[in-house]
């Protein structure tokens, strides 16, 4: 027995309902990153701030530590730091200003329209279907993810990095002469 095959606007429905589950899924996963790197960088600081209240209260600095241990500390310090920029980078809100011809389907979209009727004659263009406006947004969404995921990869190996050299500065500090 055949199949009956689709109709064209039954396709774009289904489409249209795929692309809105993933678009849902994708609005999660930017959440879940932007969580992740927010729960990383708190950890971060919450070290960084008793490294440097320690070294403020005079109780310590790297400063006393000897020279090949003294280095190995301020490039764990620079791995950190790095580090840090790029979590902040990754929870950095942004917003995208378009230069036209793409769906309007994102809040960043609007804001290149400089008058609400401009706005509404782009949203009722023929060629904005709600399949374009998702798969655009979907797209973009996306890509913020991947580069989310990218910075806080980076960061975590940025993060072990520091914390290894620091390791290894205070161990090469305890070494005799």
């Amino acid at each position: 027995m055949e199949r009956a095959r689709p109709h064209h606007g039954e396709d774009e429905a289904a489409a249209v309902a795929q692309a809105q589950d993933l678009l849902r899924r994708t609005q999660d996963e930017v959440g879940r990153a932007d969580s992740k790197a927010a729960a990383l960088l708190a950890g971060v600081l919450v070290a960084v701030t008793v490294v440097s209240t320690s070294a403020l209260g005079g109780h310590w600095t790297p400063l006393t530590l000897r020279p090949v241990a003294q280095t190995l500390w301020w490039l764990a310090a620079g791995a950190v730091a790095c580090a840090v920029v790029l979590l902040c980078t990754c929870i950095y809100p942004r917003g995208r200003r378009r230069t036209g011809g793409s769906a309007v389907g994102y809040f960043g979209d609007v804001q290149a329209y400089p008058t609400p009727e401009a706005l509404r004659a782009a949203l009722s263009r023929p060629d904005q279907s709600p399949l374009a406006r998702i798969a655009d947004q979907l797209h973009d969404l996306s890509r913020i993810v991947r580069r989310k995921y990218l910075c806080i990869r980076v960061a975590l190996w940025g993060l072990a990095a520091g914390a290894g050299l620091a390791a290894v500065s205070l161990l090469a500090n305890r070494l005799p002469s």
